[in-house]
């Protein structure tokens, strides 16, 4: 759920982004070529030349090089027009983000007198240490993850780059992009044992962020510059594990429960939790000291051929360093929220009349282990008007949730977000199972603006995230993307002044937050957008974390 979001707005961009390409490609001349590319592939840092890299034509597998001392290509007998190039070398960044051999993509314009190419490669970080015991032993096969928060909602983290530690405690994680990186230690079994068999109550290891930390909020991220190497050693200590106990009330003999422990980093912890579905008692097996989301969910299950629907919910964050007896948990009813959406001009078609507006919940307690929902659409009544849209939002069990929205219809932005007298835009939404749940009201307007232009790195076009931040400090920013050729857009925004950045990895850098900007403030640019308006940039791309 938490790349839904981002892989509409990926996907809506990149069909405008094709759109906009296919119209100012020119048509390929053949009877000026065959032509020859000549360039030269060079380190995107030192501007150095890269030996022995491999460059590849994409009009066809024969078309293929290695670069030269000079890190000089040619390629012979290629069609005019523009055409992508590919270029990888081992210890430079790909396509992919992380643990990929995709070569690099390059979009080239070719024709009889065509320019050398240059094509840039940024050379890969690397994360790289040792785990030990308190006793400077070597700690194998334990999972070493890096975390980096997403940029478009703030933690839990969306990104898990892992590796287990080989048989002197030592890992390393390659290919990275430059940026800040939290890294995270966990041990692949709980408990791990002590050596003392007679042992009442077994011994080992905690999850562990570095430095020294048990949660995210504690930890210190390790900041990762193209082309180096950083150094993240960890020394754990073994400690007594814990058993938590206690009972769930507040579900009927037909429904079925399920318990989940999650800890203070967001897994799931993998053992299962014993419940007596009679009594309502239940008890974890051995875990470490910690934080602990504990969670408990009713299910419905009319026949054996349907599936489980969910009813009821409960949640409780622990904080344990021994034995916890006596937890309760109440199960209350999850509710449909039903959202109506305002403003869309009468449909023409029936297409028209569907939904045009993607609206879903985040809930801000980051370690819940459901933690979004996504509306759907419903059926309209029939004597609604054809200018509105009906969605639901189901099975949202109680607290508090930020809510997010896009809308997909040309030429229109949202307005307003409310429920009841709460202004959604700017205010959380406060979920409890008592009393009707009143509709969110969404409310768009016609006369959106579009924020148009072109991403470079130096004089060269660059793939790039574009970060429009609104108006309203309050309100979260709008993305675009950048293809190799440096385009973007981005539409359906409201009219009003935005500050807009180019940036090529946002990892470690929480976007929500308008504070965020001040290390970058020399490369924002300002833009005010009428109603209507298409406006075009230049953006100089930002590398954060460099």
């Amino acid at each position: 759920m938490f790349r839904l979001l981002r892989t509409v707005l990926l996907f809506s961009s990149s069909l405008l982004l094709a759109s906009r390409l296919s119209s100012q490609q020119p048509s390929p001349d053949s009877s000026s070529c065959p032509c020859t590319l000549r360039g030269v592939v060079l380190d995107a840092v030192t501007g150095n030349p890269i030996h022995n890299a491999f460059v590849q034509a994409s009009t066809g597998s024969a078309w293929s090089t290695l670069t030269d001392s000079e890190g000089k290509f040619q390629l012979d007998a290629l069609p005019a027009g523009r055409i992508t190039v590919h270029a990888a070398k081992p210890g430079f960044l790909s396509n992919e983000e992380f643990g990929s051999s995709s070569p690099k993509s390059f979009s080239v314009q070719l024709g009889p007198d065509a320019a050398p190419a240059i094509l840039k490669l940024t050379p890969e970080g690397v994360i790289f240490g040792q785990v030990t015991d308190e006793n400077g032993e070597p700690l194998e096969n334990f999972l070493v993850s890096l975390i980096h928060r997403d940029y478009m909602i703030p933690p839990p983290p969306a990104s898990r780059q892992q590796v287990t530690t080989d048989d002197e405690g030592r890992f390393r994680i390659a290919s990275l992009r430059p940026g800040s990186y939290y890294v995270a230690v966990h041990p692949q079994e709980t408990p791990v044992l002590t050596s003392a068999r007679n042992a009442a109550v077994p011994q080992g290891f905690a999850p562990f962020l570095y430095p020294a930390a048990a949660d995210l909020d504690s930890a210190v991220p390790i900041k990762v510059l193209p082309g180096k190497s950083s150094q993240a050693n960890f020394s754990l200590k073994r400690e007594p594990f814990l058993r938590l106990s206690g009972t769930v009330s507040g579900y009927g003999p037909e429904q079925q429960v399920a318990l989940f422990l999650q800890d203070s980093l967001g897994e799931p912890m993998r053992q299962e939790i014993a419940f007596e579905l009679t009594t309502g008692a239940f008890h974890t097996k051995w875990i470490p000291p910690g934080a602990y989301t504990l969670t408990a969910q009713s299910f419905l299950q009319l026949s054996a051929d349907t599936p489980r629907v969910r009813s009821s919910f409960a949640i409780r964050l622990v904080n344990a360093n021994s034995n916890l007896s006596g937890i309760h948990l109440v199960l209350q009813p999850t509710v449909n929220i039903p959202v109506e959406i305002r403003g869309f001009p009468s449909a023409d078609s029936e297409q028209d009349q569907s939904p045009r507006v993607m609206l879903f919940l985040v809930n801000k307690r980051q370690s819940v282990l459901a933690q979004a929902h996504n509306a759907t659409p419903v059926n309209p009544s029939s004597d609604a008007p054809s200018a509105a849209s009906s969605l639901v939002l189901a099975g949202v069990e109680p607290g508090a949730y930020d809510v997010k929205a896009q809308v997909f219809r040309h030429g229109t932005y949202i307005e307003s977000i409310s429920w009841g007298s709460t202004d959604l835009l700017h205010e959380p939404l406060a979920i409890d199972s008592s009393g009707a749940v009143p509709p969110i009201d969404v409310v768009v307007r016609e006369g959106a603006a579009t924020l148009a232009g072109t991403v470079f790195s130096g004089d060269q076009p660059s793939p790039g995230v574009i970060v429009v931040f609104p108006p309203d400090d309050r309100r979260s920013p709008e993305l675009a993307f950048a293809g190799e050729g440096g385009e973007f857009v981005s539409p359906n925004l409201a009219p009003g002044t935005y500050r807009v950045i180019a940036i090529e990895n946002p990892a470690g850098l929480n976007l929500e937050k308008q504070g965020a900007l001040r290390e970058l403030a020399s490369k924002v640019q300002e833009v005010t957008l009428v109603a209507g308006q298409s406006a075009t940039l230049r953006l100089e791309l930002t590398k954060v974390g460099e």
